[in-house]
């Protein structure tokens, strides 16, 4: 396996992470909606995605 070959594996497991990172996060602000945690769970997630 070439060094290119294993970086872009590198890369794709580090995106599976974050993604399944997210996929938490956002699972847990559905259980948290109508309470105020969910303007922290909001900047959370912009701030993990590099949105705000």
């Amino acid at each position: 396996m070439t060094d290119s070959y294993k970086n872009i594996l590198d890369e794709l497991k580090l995106l599976v992470k974050s993604l399944s990172v997210l996929k938490t996060r956002i699972r847990g602000f559905r259980q948290n909606i109508g309470k105020e945690k969910d303007k922290v769970e909001i900047a959370k997630i912009r701030k993990s995605l590099d949105l705000s």
